[in-house]
């Protein structure tokens, strides 16, 4: 609660830019990504950091509502987010990294059309995709 608050007060101190990447009255990282990143790069890294993480929640929903064989890398992706939200640093939370990552590729249209297109090729029929209309194999 002690380096949250701190982290928000250094935040407030220097708004566009941010101050440094431990809180002061701590020396420690606040234990929270969004307030970290504002903390130490203020509005320049964090207005990114928030449009990211709106891709990522983005893509968490398309993983989970429309794509059956990759819902547990949504929930994967999903859990990774609410513990960095908690425990985790910008730096030290490799594994949210890798997690968004790997849910922002997984829920693009390009990889939806090609595991669309190799089971078509694979079993021979039609290549049904929901936004690119039914082609022949």
């Amino acid at each position: 609660q002690q380096a949250i608050a701190g982290a928000l007060r250094q935040f407030g101190e220097s708004t566009l830019f941010g101050s440094a990447l431990l809180e002061r009255s701590t020396s420690d990282y606040p234990h929270n990504l969004l307030v970290e990143s504002l903390m130490a790069t203020g509005l320049l890294g964090g207005v990114p950091l928030v449009v990211f993480l709106c891709f990522v929640a983005r893509s968490v929903v398309v993983l989970i509502r429309d794509r059956p064989g990759a819902r547990w890398l949504g929930m994967l992706c999903m859990m990774q987010l609410v513990a960095s939200m908690t425990s985790g640093s910008l730096f030290l939370s490799d594994t949210f990294w890798t997690m968004s990552v790997a849910t922002l590729s997984a829920a693009s249209r390009r990889s939806f059309r090609l595991v669309h297109r190799r089971r078509a090729r694979d079993i021979g029929g039609a290549d049904i995709s929901p936004h690119y209309g039914v082609h022949r194999a």
